[in-house]
């Protein structure tokens, strides 16, 4: 492990450079094979996950801006790997769907994705991999709660009181 300094051995920070270093490092790769970056292939699951997703859900699950993703979905209409359906009881809303080269895109993709994850967790036994994938999907299912914002709350009133 690489010495950390004081400031910088904060779960959060490790997590964030973390995923960082592995998306810089993978994201050409994916490019290469698939044409899409990272991110591109991140709507295209989420969608293809989620048929019927709106813009307004898409861009709360993925966690961009609302201009970022009106772009990334733009490409992938204009690509031929999305299609966006009109809600006939609200013109101004519209349903996402994979297309069918979409979700072949998005099958090869998950396969590029297994073998770069498989190279990330090279250290790990499979053991080890299991634990840490059941601790972090845990820690992400605590963080999105609302149990942990009402905590995050309660700390800060126990602060302000100090």
């Amino acid at each position: 492990m690489s010495t950390l300094t004081r400031d910088s051995d904060r779960l959060t920070y490790r997590l964030n450079l973390l995923s960082r270093l592995a998306i810089e490092a993978n994201d050409q790769i994916f490019r290469d094979k698939t044409g899409l970056s990272i991110l591109e292939i991140r709507v295209l699951r989420l969608v293809d996950d989620n048929p019927g997703i709106t813009f307004v859900e898409l861009s709360k699950v993925v966690h961009l801006e609302r201009s970022k993703t009106s772009r990334l979905i733009q490409s992938l209409v204009k690509a031929g790997l999305l299609a966006r359906v009109n809600d006939s009881s609200d013109a101004r809303r519209f349903a996402l769907h994979c297309t069918a080269e979409g979700r072949a895109l998005r099958n090869r993709a998950r396969a590029l994705a297994d073998g770069l994850e498989s190279i990330l967790f090279h250290t790990f036994t499979a053991e080890q991999r299991s634990a840490f994938e059941a601790q972090l999907g845990g820690l992400l299912d605590w963080v999105q709660s609302s149990a942990y914002r009402n905590a995050l709350v309660d700390w800060e009133k126990s602060c302000d009181r100090a």
